[in-house]
């Protein structure tokens, strides 16, 4: 008999699976550009924290609410009254936003073959948390400068602030560090190896 020469060649990807994953992905990023829930939860999170850091706050619906003053000079306010302020999490502004991103290069990762499945997704289990507490501290923040600065002043100011510092290195940061993680860590570029050829025999 006459052996056959073995080749060396990478180990074929389980390309259903990974399709699978990418279309969950696609579906995912839909559901939360879609579906008011999210910025449901993210007000009564967004509550929780402004609580902690001693802001009288409440949510409705999307809306969070917070006293600016416990004793305006209003007429016909009764005793105990208070003036109230606050700001929307609207679809535009929702942690939707910055995980969309996200998702959508986890599927176009999952769809090509550059990357390990395994990788996509610890990079996702990695980033996605961080992506959503940088979003709780866009609210934190908003709440505290409406609550000191007046709503007025202290919502134009968080206006500019997170419009122009926080979402920015939010969305920017957490696609590169996911990308990074994915693709350009050391332990990524390091993992290939050349398979040994095995020995011939008759």
């Amino acid at each position: 008999m006459t052996a056959v020469a073995v080749s060396p060649a990478a180990s074929r990807p389980a390309r259903p699976l990974r399709l699978a994953a990418a279309g969950g992905a696609v579906l995912l990023t839909i559901v939360l550009l879609a579906a008011g829930a999210v910025q449901r939860w993210e007000a009564s999170a967004a509550t929780a924290l402004l609580r902690l850091v001693g802001v009288d706050t409440w949510s409705e619906d999307a809306v969070v609410r917070i006293v600016v003053d416990g004793h305006p000079e209003v007429g016909g306010l009764p005793a105990g009254g208070y003036e109230a302020g606050g700001f929307t999490i609207a679809p535009s502004c929702s942690v939707s936003l910055f995980l969309a991103p996200l998702l959508l290069a986890a599927a176009a990762l999952l769809v090509g073959r550059r990357a390990r499945g395994v990788d996509v997704g610890r990079a996702l289990l990695v980033v996605a948390p961080l992506v959503v507490a940088l979003s709780q501290l866009r609210y934190v923040v908003t709440g505290l400068l409406i609550r000191h600065q007046g709503q007025d002043r202290g919502f134009s100011l968080a206006h500019v602030l997170i419009g122009s510092v926080i979402s920015t290195v939010g969305l920017a940061g957490g696609l590169v560090l996911f990308l990074w993680l994915v693709l350009g860590s050391p332990r990524r570029r390091g993992s290939g190896s050349t398979p040994h050829p095995r020995p011939n025999h008759a």
